[in-house]
């Protein structure tokens, strides 16, 4: 059967009936063109960016080929999220209803791979013993862990629920969780440990988060053990218009001020360095009586710069170089090592963090090219597929792309979403009241009596208040409180972010007010969600030094004016909050912003203009509310019945490289190529002289990452030749097909390397040449 035909059947007797309805053509389309990018061998780009508005589908939509494309090619498939939300939705859900319809075989292992804290491990329990309130909450608690898979606490929880005890509190959790810095505990079936050892078991589908794949991959090229596998084959990132922040938190490097304090130096320049330090902790004092805005990034100022020079001085001053030469040890090092790289300004950026101790992190200044590299890193091994609703907001996404991700060559595809903001979405611009977005405690009083109360008395279903600034979030919540006696109102912080997810879902007229975090991943539809208000216009923070730089590298690579960048960079994440609102065909619902320098700031008139190109009307009030609420129902039914009776075989667009494509046949398509190969050059003692001298050229051009081509001697025809070449390139992190094709010319076929799964599972210069006999 033909790889289009295969997945075409698939959405039409398995996917439609499983949801009860026609396939979503925009969903089809999708696969269909994911399909092409995995099974096209001659294609130049490892690298595929899909811009998939909310309603395509777009997990199933990348998930079915690639099971599809891993089940022909025995490759396996890492599922990246961007948020935890998101995360345990896909594999909760999405797998669970593929397994439920034998698109995934039952007995396929797929692992849920989150960060240690989100597992519980048995002896901390044990350990934890006398501080539960019960001896019976400690036993019940034993009786669960014990019988638990994952040791996840959703697990937990769904197991308590259903035998009617109470949910985790937060200090329970605490008590039971695994630590950041925790060696696997020796007890046997403790849930937690026992799960997360099978993260590098390379299951069948493993669904991680950006920042274990980053780190994973980091860890990978420093010879260390990864989380997670990066050498699946298939690498799904969805959320990634996250990523770039993920890898952020994951590059950064911190100056803990607290192990500062427990240094020593020479008696003579301890009154010195005391005093650099107390001038630091000075600075963060001032950070720290702000009651808000603790988790922005502050700049260095000018008495931290001094007084880390002074403190360097120290150290230097203190060492003992022979001393220190002779024990092979610097107490300094490490320090001096930081402080260097947050004083060289000209190579690294720097801010102050109090979120978490006091601390000075830096990053370089190259970040972006950091990110394109780890990204092309990550390509050597794998087919990527970025995925996003909001990728681009310009009228040339390739050129956006190019200049946002640093990267060239790249296959990029856009579909058209099945929803009707005209039709759907009441947006309210206030033109008048929310100019001065300061005074917060004002700021809140107009919210809630310009916008929440009267929300309140014309829609019954849940309110999400999307706030930039947490003293706004906290006016809100003790305005709100005393007044909304006959609504649930949550706010950000009460509990955990899922908790209260799942509390607004399950009380359909609550109100949740939230910041950036509930501005993806958030997915209620509904009657739970019927509005989202957002507080103001989501500019990014412009004394944000990490902001200063992303703005300061894509002004540069655009050739754009700074406020341009920053005004880009608002639409995406306007776009993105806006989007929690329409999850499915039958929503429809208010979005607000409450920002009235949509009109009386010369960028405002632009911005209307993008909305109205999105296909929004725009109202100024919710003098027609009602109306809407009324007609919403019945022009929703009509672009439904559209929308659904839109699928059909004929509109689908499939290329001829994949009707050329046959499931079956896919291993003797693998057979023919090999045998090509093989007769593409008899004399295989010319070839590899050739291969010789390339090498000695290419390692003088490249003398930090040069080839070695270990077997090259023992070679006895032209496949040898091409496994030492390939696996050379590969153990020097290089592009094995790129330096294939350069040192081998017509000899070398596309795609007929492919490294062993010896190689793949070792580390770089550790690998024995296991294919020459």
């Amino acid at each position: 059967m033909k790889v289009s035909e295969k997945i075409i059947n698939i959405y039409e007797e398995k996917i439609g009936p499983a949801y009860k309805s026609k396939p979503r053509i925009s969903q089809v389309q999708m696969s269909l063109d994911i399909a092409d990018f995995l099974y096209n061998k001659k294609a130049k780009s490892k690298i595929m960016f899909v811009e998939a508005p909310v309603g395509t589908g777009k997990t199933l939509g990348a998930l079915i080929p690639a099971i599809l494309y891993s089940s022909n090619f025995h490759k396996r498939i890492t599922y990246v999220t961007g948020t935890k939300n998101l995360q345990r939705q896909v594999f909760y859900e999405e797998l669970k209803m593929l397994k439920n319809i034998n698109i995934i075989s039952p007995s396929s292992e797929t692992v849920l791979a989150m960060g240690k804290d989100n597992y519980a491990c048995i002896d901390n329990l044990h350990n934890n013993r006398d501080n539960f309130q019960t001896a019976q909450r400690f036993n019940i608690l034993k009786k669960i862990l014990g019988e638990s898979d994952t040791g996840f606490r959703i697990e937990i929880n769904n197991r308590l629920d259903k035998d009617n005890q109470d949910l985790l509190s937060d200090v329970e959790w605490e008590l039971i969780r695994i630590k950041d810095r925790q060696k696997t505990c020796e007890i046997y079936n403790c849930p937690g440990h026992r799960y997360r050892d099978t993260f590098n078991n390379e299951p069948y589908i493993t669904v991680t988060n950006q920042n274990q794949m980053i780190q994973s991959l980091i860890n990978m090229t420093e010879e260390k053990k990864g989380i997670v596998s990066v050498t699946s084959g298939i690498v799904i990132i969805d959320e990634a218009q996250l990523f770039d922040n993920s890898f952020l938190g994951v590059v950064e490097n911190s100056l803990n001020i607290a192990e500062l304090k427990r240094l020593s130096v020479k008696h003579e320049y301890t009154r010195k360095f005391n005093e650099s330090l107390k001038s630091i902790e000075e600075e963060f004092s001032k950070l720290r009586k702000k009651r808000y805005g603790l988790n922005t990034r502050y700049p260095l100022t000018s008495t931290i710069f001094q007084a880390l020079h002074q403190i360097q001085q120290c150290f230097q001053a203190s060492e003992n170089i022979e001393f220190l030469r002779v024990m092979h040890k610097n107490p300094y090092a490490k320090y001096e090592d930081l402080i260097f790289n947050i004083l060289n300004t000209k190579q690294s950026i720097s801010w102050m963090t109090v979120t978490k101790g006091n601390k000075i992190t830096f990053i370089p200044k190259n970040f972006y090219e950091k990110l394109k590299e780890w990204i092309k890193k990550l390509s050597v091994y794998n087919k990527i597929i970025f995925l996003s609703g909001t990728l681009t907001n310009t009228d040339d996404p390739f050129k956006e792309i190019e200049n946002e991700w640093g990267i060239k060559d790249f296959i990029y595809k856009k579909y058209k979403s099945p929803f009707s903001p005209k039709h759907q979405v009441y947006l309210t611009l206030p033109e008048k009241g929310f100019n001065n977005l300061k005074n917060k405690r004002k700021h809140a009083t107009e919210m809630v009596n310009k916008i929440i109360k009267p929300l309140c008395n014309s829609i019954s279903g849940g309110i999400l208040i999307l706030s930039n600034s947490l003293e706004l979030k906290d006016n809100l919540s003790k305005e709100m409180k005393s007044k909304f006696k006959n609504r649930l109102v949550l706010t950000q912080g009460q509990r955990s972010n899922s908790y209260l997810t799942k509390l607004f879902k399950r009380e359909t007229d609550s109100i949740l007010i939230g910041s950036g975090s509930f501005k993806t991943g958030f997915s209620i539809p509904g009657e739970a969600l019927q509005a989202v208000v957002l507080s103001s216009l989501p500019f990014p923070v412009p004394d944000d030094p990490y902001i200063k730089l992303k703005v300061e590298t894509f002004a540069k690579r655009y050739d754009k004016s700074e406020s341009k960048i920053y005004l880009q960079l608002m639409l995406k994440d306007l776009e993105q909050s806006m989007g929690r609102l329409i999850r499915s065909i039958d929503d429809y619902g208010v979005i607000v912003v409450t920002d009235s320098r949509l009109y009386s700031k010369s960028y405002g008139k632009g911005v209307r203009d993008w909305l109205t190109r999105k296909n929004y009307k725009i109202w100024n009030d919710f003098s027609s509310l009602s109306h809407f609420t009324k007609t919403a129902p019945q022009k929703i039914q009509k672009n439904k019945l559209k929308s659904y009776n839109e699928y059909s075989r004929s509109k689908l667009n499939i290329s001829q490289a994949l009707l050329e494509i046959n499931v079956s046949n896919n291993k003797n398509i693998k057979k023919e190529i090999i045998k090509h190969v093989v007769s593409a050059t008899k004399d295989y003692e010319i070839l590899k002289n050739k291969v010789l001298k390339w090498q000695k050229e290419y390692n003088k051009v490249h003398p930090d990452s040069k080839i070695s081509l270990t077997g090259i001697n023992k070679v006895k025809n032209i496949n040898d030749v091409i496994k030492v070449v390939g696996d050379g390139a590969y153990k020097a992190y290089a592009d094995p097909e790129l330096i294939l094709k350069t040192a081998l010319g017509d000899s070398y076929k596309a795609n007929s390397y492919t490294p062993s799964y010896t190689l793949m599972s070792k580390r770089a210069g550790k690998v024995k040449t296991t294919y020459i006999k």
